[in-house]
């Protein structure tokens, strides 16, 4: 979103764990106000009109109309402890609850970049016809 920006881009204001989203990782998105993001977001463009907190519970309006119901209606994998998520983070701090995202981030990452159905990267094939592929 233009002018919207911020400094903790590995959790977004509402909550979402970027550090664990597949589309973050690949390069896909910059993370919540870390450039042009999603431009139709309606928590940054409510964070703008609220003086800008860095997340959601931060607001004195927390919990809200807007925030109400955020996860209900997204599947996304990262949408399902947004809440807890940033209860989370408010309880141990935000050093411990990000390099236990970083650690959480180079698993995963590892992970992707090796591993298909538990098999290494190199080793994979085709279920149907079993010729191995790169």
């Amino acid at each position: 979103m233009k002018n919207f920006t911020r400094l903790d881009l590995s959790l977004s204001l509402c909550g979402l764990n970027c550090m664990l989203c597949s589309m973050h990782i690949s390069g896909h998105c910059p993370g919540c106000g870390g450039g042009e993001g999603n431009q139709s977001c309606k928590i940054a463009r409510c964070s703008m009109e609220h003086g800008r907190p860095e997340y959601c519970n931060k607001c004195k309006e927390y919990p809200c109309e807007t925030y109400e119901g955020i996860d209900a209606f997204d599947s996304f994998i990262t949408h399902y402890n947004q809440k807890k998520d940033l209860e989370k983070r408010q309880g141990i701090g935000v050093p411990a609850y990000q390099e236990e995202q970083r650690e959480k981030a180079d698993i995963l990452r590892h992970l992707l970049e090796n591993y298909n159905d538990g098999r290494p990267a190199a080793k994979r094939e085709c279920s149907l016809c079993c010729r191995a592929f790169a």
